[in-house]
């Protein structure tokens, strides 16, 4: 599939990728140590709930079609939550203590805007989770600080 966005859940031993041009946003899953080297295939969990909408009258930059595109993915360090970042929105969806990230997508998520980051496609939390920074594919890449 399209999927830029990967993230891994270590303790679950789980890959999370995220499609990147489909609306909403489609979940796979891949486990991270397959138990034989073998052709894993992605299959779609579900779709992620919340994806903002944009009104392309009021948006003069001439970037709607991209905007909703998801560029980026990283799970927290405790495991709770999930950043998803696209070229307009950074979006949190919470996982609840024994919940499935696949169940965890379809909630709420909190919303932030964000101001448009060129190329922004890489996504991480800091050591202790208090802070989300993201950076490009291009040179400099400078890194953004996007939480708190």
């Amino acid at each position: 599939r399209d999927a830029e966005a990967i993230a891994v859940d270590a303790e679950r031993g789980e890959v999370l990728l995220v499609s990147k041009k489909r609306q909403p946003p489609e979940l796979f899953v891949l486990p991270l140590h397959p138990p034989t080297v073998q052709v894993l295939t992605a299959r779609p969990q579900g779709t992620l709930y919340g994806m903002p909408g944009l009104d392309e009258d009021t948006d003069t930059s001439g970037r709607t079609p991209l905007a909703r595109q998801v560029t980026a993915a990283s799970v927290s360090p405790d495991r709770r939550r999930l950043a998803v970042m696209t070229y307009r929105h950074l979006l949190l969806y919470e996982r609840r203590e024994g919940q499935d990230w696949a169940n965890a997508v379809t909630g709420t998520p909190v919303v932030h805007d964000l101001p448009w980051l060129p190329q922004a496609e890489a996504l991480g939390w800091s050591a202790d989770g208090e802070a989300l920074y993201a950076t490009g594919e291009f040179m400099p890449a400078p890194l953004y600080r996007i939480l708190p």
